[in-house]
């Protein structure tokens, strides 16, 4: 890495040790960050393509465990590697199964009531 690691956002180290991103990418999110404020830095991750939202939520996760201390970087860096294949290759949506999705359990209906059963009643005019 050519900049310090405490300086950059810890999902962008995690994604610049996996290989997933290079030095101009992290300059070029990073230039983006500066000037719109109101981008997340995962917003900004998500548009230049890098990972798809599943990936994105999957880092998340790691970066939470990190700072909880529950998972060193380098485990999570492996775990990142060795999902590179399926879940963190850009462009592959290896999470949802070919063809289309099965259509969804309808719901039994009551037939409609062929009388009021109410009991208010209404004059007519």
């Amino acid at each position: 890495m050519n900049r310090e690691a405490d300086r950059l956002p810890l999902i962008i180290v995690l994604l610049q040790l996996a290989g997933i991103i290079d030095d101009s990418g992290i300059d070029a999110i990073m230039r983006k960050a500066s000037a719109n404020k109101a981008a997340t830095i995962f917003d900004l991750i998500l548009d230049a393509g890098y990972v798809n939202e599943l990936e994105l939520t999957r880092l998340q996760v790691l970066e939470f465990l990190i700072c909880a201390g529950k998972l060193t970087l380098s485990t999570a860096v492996e775990e990142i590697k060795s999902a590179k294949g399926s879940s963190f290759e850009p462009g592959l949506d290896e999470y949802y199964p070919p063809g289309e999705p099965p259509e969804p359990q309808r719901i039994p209906r009551l037939p409609l009531p062929d009388r009021g059963t109410s009991g208010v009643a209404l004059p007519l005019p």
